[in-house]
């Protein structure tokens, strides 16, 4: 009975000290492969892959990790052995390994794939565009990666599936991504065919009251791609000035302002309906004019008195607000630079910081103009 027990228990053993070694080769930590090239230039390896991906029309698909990382391993070998997913990776992309070291955090950074973890995958065009970054957690079940979910996302981001997406399902995707969602192929499909993305953008802003309690995370993108348009979202300009007025909400107004200073030179057409709102008797409003015209027209003469007027409000939020817009305005400040001096003196600190921060900036110009002559 002794010698069955000893024996069972070696068994029992063995069978453990089995289980612990192929679990720690799951994880990386036995027999663990050397898939990464630790000496490896990344920017280097990108560049490579590039130009195979250019030469078969492929994309590339950058995987972020390291050796020592278990997921990356198990992700990898998914990568290898499974024949459908093998077939669609062959297919459509160049796949490169980089290693995660000192060398290359500049390239993880510029790819937005810092906080994720390990593994990242990013996707670049051909061109090296940067479509999108996956946090592959996303694409894990249990203690595996998810070959469905795998598969769904090397087809969703192939070069064919790209090249299909519409232009409206492009907006409508990049709406309802969160605001500081990766988002560059939809906006890249957004920017490469503005005219037709243009009204659907202004259709998203309108498709609700433009209330307090209406106001979604698809407006405030919305508004924000209109901006990172520029010049090809001049046609949308008017829609937005008329925006500027006392019937839009002020939080909606700063997106209005937000997407005109972005448009810039381009957006002009809007100083009418921004120096009409300048002489409003909606203070906040003038303010919020008077901040664009800052971006838009630094020079325009109405802009400093309707400052000083504010700048002597017993309102501190208005005083601030003239602060904060000539601060904007900077050399083009110059004429309130008395104004602003008195304001050093101010009860609130926040007029008291900005406004030496307009003195400076004054003075920086001054400096300049001396030392031109």
């Amino acid at each position: 009975m002794k010698r069955v027990s000893v024996y069972l228990l070696f068994v029992v053993g063995l069978f453990a000290t089995s289980s612990l070694l192929i679990s720690a080769a799951e994880t990386g930590n036995v027999a663990r492969p050397k898939i990464y090239d630790e000496s490896a230039d990344g920017a280097k390896q990108v560049a490579d892959a590039l130009a195979l991906a250019k030469k078969d029309g492929k994309h590339v698909l950058i995987q972020f990790g390291g050796n020592w990382c278990g997921w990356c391993i198990k992700l990898h070998r998914l990568f290898e052995t499974n024949k459908v997913v093998n077939d669609v990776l062959r297919t459509n992309y160049v796949l490169v390994l980089i290693d995660y070291n000192d060398r290359n955090k500049s390239l993880v950074s510029k790819y937005k794939a810092q906080e994720l973890g390990l593994p990242s995958l990013v996707v670049l065009g051909s061109d090296g565009k940067h479509l999108t970054t996956k946090n592959s957690a996303e694409l894990e079940q249990g203690d595996h990666h998810d070959p469905q979910k795998v598969l769904a996302f090397l087809k969703e981001w192939s070069p064919g599936d790209v090249k299909r997406t519409s232009v409206s399902a492009a907006v409508q995707k990049f709406l309802e991504k969160p605001q500081q969602a990766d988002d560059s192929l939809e906006f890249e499909r957004i920017r490469e065919r503005s005219a037709e993305a243009l009204p659907l953008l202004v259709a998203a802003i309108q498709s609700r009251p433009t209330t307090s309690a209406a106001l979604e995370n698809k407006h405030i993108r919305a508004y924000w791609a209109l901006g990172r348009l520029g010049a090809a979202a001049k046609s949308a300009v008017p829609f937005l000035a008329e925006q500027m007025n006392s019937n839009t909400p002020q939080n909606v107004r700063g997106f209005v302002s937000g997407a005109l200073t972005k448009i810039g030179s381009d957006a002009k057409e809007a100083i009418p309906a921004l120096l009409d709102a300048l002489h409003s008797d909606d203070q906040r409003l003038r303010i919020d004019a008077a901040y664009t015209l800052a971006h838009l027209d630094p020079n325009n003469r109405e802009l400093i008195p309707t400052m000083l007027e504010c700048l002597t409000s017993t309102d501190v939020v208005l005083r601030r607000s003239a602060t904060w817009v000539l601060e904007a305005l900077g050399a083009a400040a110059k004429a309130a630079a008395p104004a602003v001096k008195q304001a050093l003196l101010d009860s609130d600190e926040t007029v008291r910081q900005r406004a030496t921060n307009v003195l400076a900036k004054i003075n920086a110009a001054a400096g300049s103009e001396t030392k031109n002559r």
